[in-house]
């Protein structure tokens, strides 16, 4: 049996914002519109956000995903685990944003998908690892048989493109599951849409390459 991926446990894409944005009035005009546009809207808490609380703060929900903000990365974030309606509702905040009078060139630092998604394996993880990366750790193999518990690739061609992969057993099921994570940054709208739109047809390839 293939790799096959089980389940998406987190997909997540960012709009990472210019700190010169007042966040606060961000919040207000997106909360507003979210619940115009079919949202579930929390009830407001009152004037000002809590400051004792985590700095995140959830404007909205539909579907299975949440609208987020993250006071203190200046992001404003698409959470949920279906990456169809995660980039659904990363196409609508953009929408949003230009609504409320933002223009996205000056207000947008770049975007950013983030996932964690289980992978199941009919072989042991630590072996189908060790057999793609064929190295002997001289000097520590006296200790006993090293395996490969951990690989990762990176594209990083500037703080505003950049691409990581880390593919590793899984915590809870490491006989049969990986765990894999990985990072995609750009600062086009365009270039985020069309790799979320791709993602599975990534992944099988991505996967058939490890199993192989």
């Amino acid at each position: 049996m293939p790799l096959k991926v089980e389940s998406f446990e987190m997909f997540h894409i960012g709009t990472k914002v210019n700190p010169q944005a007042n966040l606060d009035v961000l919040v207000s005009k997106l909360r507003e519109l979210l619940a115009k546009e079919g949202y579930t809207v929390p009830k407001d808490s009152g004037p000002s956000r809590p400051q004792l609380l985590p700095p995140v703060e959830v404007l909205g929900t539909l579907s299975d995903v949440r609208v987020e903000m993250n006071y203190v990365a200046f992001a404003v974030n698409a959470i949920g685990t279906s990456p169809s309606q995660v980039g659904k509702v990363f196409s609508d905040l953009t929408t949003f944003l230009v609504v409320l009078g933002y223009e996205l060139d000056a207000v947008v630092q770049f975007y950013e998908i983030l996932a964690s998604i289980i992978v199941v394996s009919e072989h042991k993880p630590v072996d189908v690892l060790t057999r793609k990366v064929r190295w002997t750790a001289r000097g520590f193999d006296d200790l006993g048989e090293l395996k490969i518990s951990a690989l990762r690739t990176s594209l990083q061609n500037s703080d505003k493109h950049q691409f990581n992969v880390i593919v590793q057993p899984s915590p809870t099921s490491p006989n049969s599951r990986f765990v894999l994570q990985f990072q995609y940054r750009s600062d086009k709208k365009e270039e985020i849409t069309l790799f979320q739109q791709s993602i599975n047809d990534r992944l099988a390839k991505f996967l058939s390459s490890l199993g192989e």
